[in-house]
């Protein structure tokens, strides 16, 4: 499979994605004031990472089909 490679790099990305999200989230849970202005990006980007999440696990299972 020649597309190892790329699944790799999407993998770290989606997982760097994660990684970002908890720390937007730590950083507006410290200043609730700002909630408001953030709330819905932070869904959006919420609905993205989990999106990545279900792709990543289908991924793997798509992995452990072929092998």
């Amino acid at each position: 499979m020649f597309l190892t490679e790329n699944k790799i790099i999407i993998l770290l990305i989606i997982s760097f994605l994660i990684i970002l999200n908890a720390i937007i989230i730590y950083s507006v849970a410290k200043n609730k004031k700002e909630v408001k202005i953030f709330f819905i990006p932070i869904i959006i980007f919420h609905v993205f990472t989990m999106l990545g999440l279900v792709y990543i696990l289908l991924f793997i299972m798509f992995i452990g089909v072929n092998s």
